[in-house]
């Protein structure tokens, strides 16, 4: 794995407000939750530098972090944009979270096959992977950018972080692309263990076979159906063959089963399994009470809008069941469908390229180019590559960007923004 520097996060969002202590009181397993949480869990996928932003909330990384990439121990710049983190977290003497843990481990690296890119689709080891305008493409020695599935061949190798949605199909925040020293010949693949046979020494992630009979190395603790597992081996046909098998506690916050029951959990991913008041996000089971509030970005929502595939942030507290009880459930807004890319006239997401005019301020950023002038807002979700920080200090009048947004009740809400010399 080689990898960069930490972050801000939470791709896709409009203003959504940074809520890093819900209030409340009594029982954690109740919506409401302790009065004041001083630690926490967070997890989504990384968006920017800085400091680390996971859903909209600043999270400092003193040097005592233990940051980990692929189980091996590593630093801030081993962390790059698009890498779907955990971070668990604990309030400086400041009132300001301070990570203590960073852990991150991608969905699957292997082969691309079957490149669709119209539909923006390809798979890996059996897995159907889904990019869009925000997914980060990125060479993994950095030497060259990748502007896409335009880019790409089948055959290549590459590794691929993102959220589950309710097919069970990987929404990629990020996909690397591995060069020809620095590719493994073992192949990886995390997720939820279905089909499991001890004695043919078989099972199943997804619609991947996985066959685990020649392994020299898997769980000494009990293990089965429902467990989350990463594996590494080689194919045979469409048959991953398992060298090992470890238990990875990153396909549900609860499952580890080693987080407070005080602790704040802040979780993004698309829901999936929607029955009543109870789903899944990112596999995280969740349950929305009376109680529980809804936000579509500065405006409320409603219950009404949950349904399978819809990409949301939850916050609340785990209940002594493993449950994620809810206290706040923002609808997040996403990128435009990859087939339209955002040109079609009728769509509320758009692209421009242009010069900075004025000196960015109080969030806005304003460009010029040949058809006039366009002032964006951005918000603590907005992906800012390149080296532009959160408060915009070094994005200079005259500085050529490329901006995606989303057009909102006459608003230009924008998604990334990344440095354009060459306008």
């Amino acid at each position: 794995m080689n990898t960069k520097i930490l972050v801000r996060a939470i791709t896709t969002a409009l203003a959504v407000p940074a809520i890093v202590a819900c209030g409340g009181g009594g029982d954690p397993a109740s919506s409401s939750g302790p009065a004041t949480a001083t630690r926490g869990v967070s997890q989504g996928p990384i968006t920017g530098f800085g400091s680390v932003f996971v859903n909209g909330v600043e999270i400092e990384v003193p040097s005592g972090s233990h940051i980990e990439v692929e189980g091996e121990r590593k630093t801030e710049r081993d962390l790059r944009i698009g890498m779907v983190v955990k971070i668990e977290w604990e309030k400086d003497s400041s009132g300001r979270p301070a990570a203590k843990s960073i852990k991150y481990s991608d969905d699957t690296q292997g082969p691309l096959r079957n490149i669709d890119r119209v539909a923006g689709t390809f798979t890996v080891l059996g897995q159907r992977v889904i990019v869009d305008r925000l997914t980060k493409f990125e060479l993994d020695d950095s030497s060259t950018p990748i502007t896409g599935l335009t880019a790409l061949k089948d055959g290549d190798i590459v590794e691929v972080s993102g959220l589950r949605d309710a097919n069970g199909a990987i929404r990629a925040t990020r996909v690397e692309v591995k060069t020809e020293t620095s590719a493994s010949p073992e192949f990886e693949l995390k997720g939820i263990v279905s089909h499991f046979n001890d004695i043919t020494k078989t099972f199943m992630i997804g619609t991947t076979n996985v066959n685990y009979s020649t392994a020299n190395q898997f769980p000494n603790a009990a293990w089965g159906n429902s467990a989350c597992v990463e594996v590494k081996g080689s194919l045979n046909g469409d048959t991953l063959v398992a060298a090992k098998v470890k238990l990875d506690d990153s396909c549900s916050l609860s499952g580890g089963g080693n987080i407070s029951s005080d602790a704040e959990i802040e979780v993004e991913g698309y829901v999936s399994g929607f029955t009543g008041s109870e789903f899944k996000v990112n596999g995280q089971a969740v349950r929305a009470t009376g109680a529980t509030v809804y936000r579509m970005g500065d405006q409320s929502a409603d219950v009404s809008m949950i349904k399978d595939d819809a990409r949301v942030e939850v916050e609340g507290f785990i209940g002594s069941d493993g449950v994620l009880v809810a206290q706040k459930v923002s609808f997040k807004l996403g990128s435009d469908d990859h087939s339209r890319r955002g040109d079609d006239s009728s769509s509320p997401y758009k692209e421009t390229r242009g010069r900075v005019s004025a000196t960015p301020s109080s969030g806005t950023v304003t460009i010029i180019n040949s058809t006039g002038t366009i002032s964006v807002i951005v918000n603590s979700s907005t992906i800012l590559e390149d080296g532009i920080k959160l408060d915009l200090s070094n994005l200079s009048t005259g500085q050529g960007v490329e901006i995606y947004y989303r057009e909102q009740e006459g608003k230009h809400i924008a998604l990334r923004i990344k440095r354009e010399d060459s306008v």
